[in-house]
């Protein structure tokens, strides 16, 4: 018993999603890598899951025990046993067994010559239209160190449902931020960042709950606004470990169900920029559904990064290029700036950094008194030919 509370405060340390390795000694020479079998089911099924295993040794070694430790879509699945018998465990026993996971210790090695580690049953929920996940608990290490391996490889599972109905796809496209610094203090610079949901018509969903997490330390949420197809019942946000905030809001189709292919809700941020260039993205993005004639889907999310790098003051205003004959001053501006097209009758347009128009004149020059609500960036001053060409694009800077 002292072992196994050795082992549940010291176990399954290694492994990575991504790449499904952690090396921890560059000389490694006993190998043990460890995966959950990915099956097919139907809904209300009771479904095997095999724990796969391959292990190269070099040199002595001790496997008389291990420690399965995992997390799993507990909406969608739940373990209700643990099976032994003719696996490589088999010689194993007192066994503690729980719904996160399974230790097995015993007196004897593993048969290293048996390619299953251990079974684990699952009950699926009646409802499950995609996939339910099986993610190794990376806090726990598989073995501890008297077991003599020196690298543990593991991967990941999923158990999938036969139709896809309710498959969500939720994404964000990539932004770029652009500031105006000292180099001593950030510039804060607000911009949109649109949440897309896709490919769930099928769904069934009345309501739902939208979920994401984002770095606080450099990004600040102004506001969350939901697509006009779309009621927002309640919106929450808390901070959560490592300098993350979460957000949650609960959303609901006015009448009828909610469609996808379409934005479901727009993020508006304040951006803290400096010198050094940062990127982050949204984690924990979630799209699931709450009413119980809704299908559940696993929720895949395609982010990409928000970037965010800033200028010192005297390079952007050193910006325009030779041959330019728009004229902008001051920049940085603050208050007010003045923008003349010394050459040319034509239309200029004040553009944000997502390329969104905020202000447009038609003439060769204009007094732009800025608004309290334009927060300090970076802007681009467009001027186009009667055409709606593009003549000429220079950079403004707003600095508060």
């Amino acid at each position: 018993m002292a072992k196994t509370m050795r082992l549940l405060s010291t176990v399954l340390l290694v492994g990575s999603v991504l790449s499904g390795l952690l090396v921890e000694r560059a000389d490694a020479q006993n190998v043990f890598r460890a995966w959950f079998d990915t099956v097919t089911v139907g809904a209300s099924d009771t479904v095997t899951v095999n724990v796969y295993y391959t292990f190269t040794s070099t040199h002595p070694h001790n496997i008389d025990y291990v420690q399965l430790r995992f997390r799993y879509d507990s909406s969608e699945i739940l373990p209700i046993g643990y099976d032994l018998d003719g696996t490589a465990s088999a010689m194993l026993f007192d066994t503690t067994p729980s719904h996160l996971g399974i230790t097995a210790l015993g007196q004897s090695e593993i048969d290293t010559t048996n390619p299953v580690l251990l079974r684990i049953r699952f009950r699926v929920n009646p409802r499950l239209a995609d996939t339910a996940f099986l993610h190794w608990d990376l806090t726990f290490p598989l073995f501890d160190a008297s077991e003599n391996v020196d690298n543990v490889i593991r991967q990941d599972g999923w158990i999938r449902a036969k139709s896809n109905a309710g498959h969500v796809v939720l994404s964000t496209p990539p932004v770029s931020v652009h500031g105006v610094t000292s180099g001593y203090s950030p510039d804060s610079v607000g911009f949109d960042l649109p949440i897309i949901v896709s490919n769930i018509s099928s769904a069934n969903v009345q309501r739902a709950l939208l979920s994401f997490s984002y770095d606080s330390t450099v990004l600040s949420l102004q506001r969350l606004s939901v697509s006009p197809a779309i009621l927002d019942d309640s919106t929450t946000s808390m901070a959560v470990p490592i300098g993350r905030q979460q957000v949650r809001a609960w959303l609901r189709a006015p009448s009828g169900v909610i469609t996808g292919g379409d934005t479901v809700g727009t993020a508006s941020f304040v951006a803290l920029v400096g010198l050094d260039s940062i990127c982050t993205e949204l984690s924990d993005v979630s799209f699931r559904p709450a009413d119980s004639m809704g299908w559940i889907g696993n929720t895949i999310y395609l982010g990409n990064e928000i970037c965010m790098a800033g200028t010192l003051p005297d390079a952007v205003a050193q910006a325009a290029a030779p041959g330019q004959h728009v004229n902008i001053d001051p920049n940085p501006a603050n208050t007010e700036v003045h923008i003349e097209d010394a050459t040319r009758h034509s239309t200029i347009g004040i553009y944000d950094m997502l390329g969104r128009l905020l202000y447009e004149w038609k003439g060769r020059s204009v007094a732009w008194a800025i608004p309290s609500a334009i927060p300090s960036g970076i802007y681009h001053v467009i001027v186009r030919s009667s055409s709606g060409a593009v003549e000429e694009e220079q950079v403004l800077a707003i600095e508060r």
